[in-house]
């Protein structure tokens, strides 16, 4: 018995001594304390592992019923860090292991049931506070009904997005003038200059005083058609009047 009696006086005095060895930062220090997320008394501090890594335990409220404030949870906490320094802050997700396993603390639950309060007193102080209890398992999560989306709340199809920006930016070439509409208007413009050149020839024969008609076609303006009465200065005529004045 004596010797039984001196074997664990000898293995509790060692495990003190292998304990006493490791560094305080290796051990979790299981501090707890407020850390605001956006607004007080929305978020817990958790400091369940070593070197000041822990959980962000996030604290939602329910206010569905009617004048009860209850907590709502999530078992997806954030990682904490530095959470034994004067700044923690946290980032990403936690395995939902560990925030089960900080929610079977007693005093974990009671710091959330604190945190929980006070912040149910900010946001409906009308409303009675209403504990319950944080799921400790996976089997005790329960999704939270939320009202269906309409049409207003949908986002819009990022493809159609992507062919309106594509027409905006690239607006389509405009159609070309059709061939029949070039050809009237380019035999306009030849009537246009076909008549413009006759009355410059009329002009013409005007200053040298004849008086013989002159008749143009659209499709050659240069041929001028005989006379139908012979000029009065024409020498054939002078010559008729000549002969017929000696008979």
């Amino acid at each position: 018995m004596g010797r039984a009696l001196a074997t664990a006086l000898a293995t509790g005095l060692g495990a003190s001594v292998l304990s006493a060895c490791v560094p305080a930062h290796r051990h979790a220090t299981w501090a707890i304390f407020p850390l605001q997320r956006r607004l007080p008394h929305d978020g817990l501090a958790v400091v369940s592992q070593p070197d000041g890594y822990g959980l962000h335990i996030w604290i939602d409220t329910d206010t569905r019923q009617s004048g009860r404030c209850q907590p709502r949870w999530s078992a997806d906490a954030a990682r904490l860090f530095n959470g034994n320094g004067t700044a923690p802050f946290s980032s990403g997700l936690a395995p939902r292991e560990e925030f089960f396993q900080a929610v079977a603390r007693a005093d974990v639950r009671r710091a959330l049931r604190e945190q929980s309060e006070a912040l149910c007193r900010e946001r409906a102080p009308r409303s009675s506070f209403s504990w319950v209890e944080p799921p400790r398992t996976a089997q005790e999560i329960k999704p939270a009904p939320y009202p269906l989306l309409e049409q207003p709340d949908l986002l819009s199809d990022p493809n159609a997005v992507l062919e309106q920006e594509e027409r905006l930016l690239n607006p389509a070439p405009k159609a070309r003038r059709s061939t029949g509409s070039g050809s009237s208007t380019k035999g306009a413009g030849s009537s246009t200059c076909t008549g413009s050149w006759a009355a410059i020839r009329s002009r013409s024969w005007a200053k040298r005083g004849s008086t013989a008609a002159v008749v143009t076609t659209p499709s050659a303006p240069w041929r001028r058609a005989k006379a139908s009465t012979s000029s009065a200065t024409s020498p054939w005529r002078r010559v008729t009047g000549n002969s017929s004045r000696h008979s």
